[in-house]
């Protein structure tokens, strides 16, 4: 048993235990740094203190709906951390969203106060904070600890109809989420952990600011990810670990080479949407190991791989705390929630003690998420012999051409490992005859041809794949449009495709 699983068998219940431990183990060490400075174990626990004060000062108490609308910075973890304390509920935001979807979220959590500087702050209609206290007020008293099942963040998500839901999380799942990943990833306070992924991401709560606090490593923040300066900021922070996702791998590997990152002192990277094809390519590249997990908004405890035993192109086995504190199951069900056998796709359905509560005043669709206690994915997957799980597109992003399923991300692993190729996504578009017609669309890698390209990923799919899976368009285009989480925006190719045949 490692170090980091010895500490965590002491569970912490709330991330304030979990701040309260590294103050008594190191108080003098470095805990976090970005662009507005650092600050050691003990400075983070006094400026946590001060600002927890200084909120119960001004009335904010428990269930009250906090926004974070900062950066990725040392005011962003103070405020998170104070939120949490003083009995608030936090809710990460990204302070450069447009005002319309600034305006859905305040209309969602109707907002207490405001932490940060948001793009447009006139639309939450209360007190905006963009400077914190350094010292707690005159006779401020220091707000009491809450129970591990105190509601603590809320995780805003996209829906179909642009409608965001609030996915509401509890003390002891952020605890257990931070402990969880600094087992998984063999974190201990020797470590240093960068952060390029922005803080209103799940996996960047979860697993980087979480996780850092969990093993007591240094947390040292970038404002946001950089292809070109990514490995001289690996370089000059003396990183040893990293999360990233799926497209920002493959970015890297696009963009940059083997000598930029010869001075890097990484020994694991963490992605989450990665091909096996990329995770290969990455390790081979820059010689770093790269380990793939499963997570989601509504729970930080998916899938997870080891990082010596695992399986490259699955998203791992069902993650476990080193002190047993969360019981997870996952499995594949069928539309009638029958759980099916090895090698059949269904959809990805996990049950576990480290669930969202609800979604934010929304019983409907707290109720549909679920199947008896098992929450529902919408994801496509399968599992194999060994309890390792695969990812085959979302539920509703399967294509069926002639009656038959066909899973895009089979599709685009193949024809992304191309040569030829820089980036793929695989569509289905209404077709009156054969029900939806398979269209890939690619990005020509630099310098290719986009006819001869375009010819070459149907000459390749009809060599490596089954008939009923070759395209039956491909469409080269310059990029594919992503969402800030790096998910290709499948519904607008689809709109795209409709109006622009070729």
């Amino acid at each position: 048993m490692n170090a980091t699983a010895q500490d965590n068998e002491r569970t912490a219940s709330t991330p304030i235990e979990l701040l309260e431990r590294q103050l008594v183990a190191q108080p003098d060490a470095l805990a976090v740094e970005a662009v507005d400075g650092t600050l050691t174990w003990r400075g983070l626990r006094e400026r946590t203190a001060a600002l927890a004060a200084a909120l119960a000062d001004d009335g904010v108490g428990p269930g009250d709906r906090v926004i974070l609308a900062w950066p990725s910075s040392c005011a962003w973890v103070v405020s998170a951390l104070a939120a949490i304390e003083a009995g608030a509920i936090a809710v990460p935001i990204d302070h450069e969203a447009p005002e319309s979807d600034l305006r859905r979220v305040a209309e969602l959590v109707e907002p207490r106060l405001v932490l940060g500087r948001p793009s447009a702050p006139a639309v939450f209609g209360v007190e905006v904070v963009a400077s914190l206290p350094t010292g707690p007020p005159p006779g401020g008293a220091a707000p009491r600890p809450r129970p591990p099942s105190t509601p603590a963040l809320i995780v805003t998500t996209s829906g179909t109809t642009g409608k965001p839901k609030g996915a509401v999380h509890a003390l002891s799942t952020l605890a257990r989420a931070g402990e969880g990943f600094a087992h998984w990833l063999e974190l201990t306070a020797a470590d240093r952990v960068l952060c390029c992924l922005p803080l209103y991401h799940v996996n960047a709560i979860f697993y980087s600011w979480l996780g850092s606090l969990a093993a007591g490593a240094p947390l040292i923040m970038t404002e946001r990810f950089s292809a070109s300066g990514f490995w001289r900021e690996v370089e000059r922070s003396r990183a040893t670990e990293v999360n990233l996702i799926g497209s920002l791998l493959e970015m890297l590997l696009v963009r940059t080479t083997a000598a930029d990152a010869a001075g890097h002192r990484l020994r694991v990277v963490y992605s989450a949407g990665a091909s096996g094809s990329a995770q290969r390519r990455f390790e081979q590249t820059f010689g770093v190991r790269v380990v793939e997990g499963y997570g989601l908004s509504e729970t930080p405890f998916g899938c997870v791989n080891g990082i010596e035993e695992r399986r490259i192109g699955s998203l791992g086995r069902p993650r476990l705390h080193p002190a047993g504190s969360v019981i997870n199951e996952v499995a594949i069900h069928d539309p009638d929630g029958n759980e099916l056998p090895p090698g059949e796709l269904g959809e990805i359905a996990i049950r576990n003690d480290a669930m969202f509560l609800e979604y934010w005043r929304d019983p409907e669709s707290t109720a549909a998420a679920f199947r008896g206690d098992w929450f529902r994915t919408r994801d496509l997957g399968s599992r194999d012999e060994d309890g390792y799980f695969f990812f085959h597109g979302r539920l509703g992003d399967v294509i069926r051409r002639n009656g038959v399923n066909i899973s895009p991300v089979e599709l685009e692993q193949l024809l992304r490992a191309a040569r030829w190729v820089d980036d793929a996504a695989v569509v289905g578009v209404a077709h009156e005859v054969i029900g939806e017609e398979v269209v890939a669309v690619v990005v020509a890698a630099a310098g290719e041809d986009e006819q001869a390209v375009a010819a070459g990923v149907l000459d390749h799919a009809r060599a490596t794949l089954k008939r009923e899976q070759v395209p039956d368009r491909v469409v080269v285009v310059d990029e594919l449009p992503f969402t800030v989480t790096g998910r290709v925006q499948r519904a607008k190719l689809r709109e795209w495709l409709k109006t622009s045949r070729t």
